[in-house]
């Protein structure tokens, strides 16, 4: 599938070494780009739980957005990266990265791209309420 961004930017190319998202829900370089079960979002637990979660937070965006009076919302370049290196520290914990253990979770280069390293609770909790301050608006 083919999924375009600001200035033309490829979602494939973006991906090139591995999925990365904030939250699992939004990309940097790609305004009003809202996923479901994106990167690092599966769980341990039920799916569904995650899934509400994340189409609570993408409610929350686009009333963010209303308020706002802003047509488009774009994670902070800064702000994807911060969340995706705790992810991946976080990550670095587990026997998913063990030399000993090669599986889908894994990228070719050993990147994690699709579990929460945590409780679903906590991933509840960082998608109750959009931080604007994350976020640019526009429009």
């Amino acid at each position: 599938m083919a999924i375009r961004g600001r200035g033309g930017r490829d979602l494939n190319a973006a991906w090139r070494e591995g999925a990365e998202a904030y939250l699992g829900i939004t990309v940097a370089g790609f305004p009003n780009f809202f996923m479901l079960y994106g990167p690092n979002t599966n769980s341990t637990g039920s799916i569904v739980f995650m899934l509400e979660s994340q189409a609570r937070y993408v409610v929350d965006s686009l009333r963010t957005m209303r308020r706002r009076r802003a047509h488009w919302m774009e994670v902070r370049e800064t702000r994807q990266r911060e969340f995706n290196d705790e992810i991946q520290a976080r990550l670095g914990e587990t026997v998913l990265v063990h030399e000993g253990c090669h599986s889908y979770f894994q990228t070719a280069a050993g990147k994690v791209v699709t579990q929460w390293p945590g409780f679903m609770l906590a991933y509840r909790m960082k998608t109750r309420r959009v931080a604007a301050g994350d976020y640019s608006f526009g429009g």
